[in-house]
């Protein structure tokens, strides 16, 4: 398995919302630039060699994301603490991956963003939480599905757990998929994290609409570029 550019797609020929989407991703990679301790810890199990920053990496990552939730009163200053978390220490998994992905989405115009944990259908009301987040773009929330706290790690239930809709597109940064949702299980299959029954929890809006202004007038790098601008 491959952590980046599993599938070597055709940029070209693909569709204009998602070439759209593909910049989310390339923006994080250039504005962002950060190490991650899931990528590390794949690669230092499947060479067989570790890596001794690896954990502290993790333990490093785990302290600041409780720091990043004290003292957090608005969902602007969560969204800009979370930029400068990324930029002060360059370390982010897939939570903070999907957060900055959804920021980026946001200020750029995309509708119906979400963050999304994935979970498993095992029966009739239970589901098992698989341990990854992606964005989701042109997802509106189904009706009767619950959004979960963006803070703590919520478990899916026959409430809050859902499958997408066909025309959301993925964002994965960390795996580097970027496509329409049923092209992008197919990919998953591929990867460890692979199940049956994909199904998806939400998590609360990151920002809300009247701060997504003032988001864009701090943070002029979160602009994408207009080659490919947003319906």
């Amino acid at each position: 398995m491959r952590i980046q550019n599993q599938y070597n797609n055709s940029f070209y020929g693909r569709s204009r919302d998602i070439k759209s989407a593909w910049q989310i991703m390339h923006k994080i990679k250039s504005e962002y630039p950060a190490s991650s301790p899931y990528v590390a810890n794949y690669l230092s199990s499947k060479h067989n060699k570790p890596i001794s920053d690896t954990n502290i990496s993790n333990e490093r990552l785990y302290v600041l994301r409780k720091i990043h939730k004290l003292n957090i009163n608005s969902d602007l200053k969560y969204s800009e603490s979370l930029l400068s978390l990324v930029k002060r220490t360059k370390v982010m998994n897939c939570k903070e991956n999907s957060e900055l992905a959804c920021l980026i989405a946001l200020v750029n115009g995309f509708k119906d963003c979400v963050c999304v944990d994935f979970a498993s259908k095992i029966s009739d009301g239970v589901f098992a939480d698989i341990d990854h987040t992606i964005l989701l773009v042109n997802q509106k929330m189904p009706k009767g599905k619950i959004r979960l706290n963006k803070f703590h790690s919520d478990h899916a239930t026959q409430e809050s757990a859902f499958v997408p809709s066909k025309k959301s597109i993925v964002v994965d940064p960390i795996y580097g998929i970027v496509d329409y949702w049923d092209n992008a299980v197919y990919q998953y299959q591929n990867l460890e994290l692979s199940r049956n029954n994909f199904y998806v929890i939400a998590r609360e809006k990151l920002i809300n609409k009247e701060d997504i202004n003032e988001l864009k007038r701090k943070h002029p790098e979160l602009l994408l570029n207009p080659a490919y601008p947003v319906k």
